[in-house]
């Protein structure tokens, strides 16, 4: 299924837009060819009308209804065979009744049709022109902001790398890592284990939010309270000399440290990832969890 903004983005400005230059507008901002096309696809197939029921055959009257006495009239196949041929003849000696050459584009009719440009119709289309009101054609929202709506973001990739393996007693360290992040500005997440396999020890911030070290972070102690699920680590950038950026790329948010305590295989499992740019806009995440068995 489609990601949910950009399929709003999709609804809200396909109608007055068209489907080339909303295609073009996601593209620019960073979408990729199959998710836009995936999402215009689901999009068309949610405006077709619902098929409609099939007619049933009518039933043949029942005995005694006086309307099955009735006789119709039966056209003989000679005279069938006749018209046909008369058909036949009037097309052949007067096709040009039955041909139909499409109206050509009239410029000065109000309508941009194809064919017609900004330069041989200026009338009919007229040339884009940032705050007009009206996306045209070679707008987008980063050269014209005041006509085109801003595409969703980008997801942001959020995994957990741990090792598949371990022995009971081995210490366990699994790192949370962003993927194809663009101004990024603060997260959050919930981490799931199984406390009968793997015991919490601590948890760290990872290199990439703080640009190993270069620039300041904030970060909310973790809430342990619950047996099985670390809760709420989260951690934002702070304001550098007034300026707010954002970091880009891929790197590691976080890691969590466990010992194995016995047996069996444990599920790591990340919940309630937010992101956040620059301007507290959220980003969406695409999630991978991951496992270690304890042997």
């Amino acid at each position: 299924m489609a990601d949910q903004k950009l399929m709003d983005y999709i609804r809200q400005n396909i109608g007055k837009m068209g489907e080339t230059r909303v295609r073009k507008a996601l593209l620019d901002s960073g979408w990729q060819e199959k998710q836009v096309s995936e999402a215009i696809a689901e999009y068309s197939a949610s405006q077709k009308p619902a098929a409609q029921p099939a007619v049933k055959p009518s039933q043949p009257n029942p005995a005694g209804n006086p309307s099955s006495g009735k006789k119709f009239p039966v056209i003989p196949v000679a005279v069938i065979a006749v018209l046909a041929l008369l058909a036949v003849a009037v097309f052949v000696m007067f096709p040009d009744i039955f041909s139909f050459t499409p109206a050509e584009a009239a410029c000065g009719n109000g309508i941009c049709e194809p064919g017609e440009d900004s330069a041989n119709c200026p009338d009919d289309c007229p040339a884009a022109a940032c705050g007009n009101g009206v996306c045209d054609p070679g707008e987008t929202y980063a050269n014209c902001p005041a006509d085109c709506d801003k595409p969703p973001p980008e997801p942001i990739g959020i995994s957990v790398s741990a090792p598949a393996t371990a022995s009971v007693g081995d210490t366990v360290t699994a790192s949370i890592i962003a993927t194809d992040a663009v101004n990024l500005f603060g997260f959050q997440f919930n981490l799931l284990y199984d406390p009968g396999i793997l015991s919490f020890q601590s948890s760290d911030e990872g290199p990439f939010l703080n640009n190993n070290g270069a620039d300041s972070t904030f970060c909310v102690p973790v809430n342990t309270e619950t047996s099985g699920e670390l809760k709420n680590f989260a951690c934002t950038r702070l304001n550098s000399g007034g300026s707010v950026t954002g970091v880009d790329g891929t790197g590691t948010l976080a890691t969590v440290t466990f010992t194995a305590l016995s047996s069996g295989t444990s599920q790591l499992t990340l919940t309630n990832v937010k992101f956040a740019d620059t301007s507290a806009e959220s980003i969406p995440a695409d999630i991978t969890s991951a496992s270690v068995t304890i042997g």
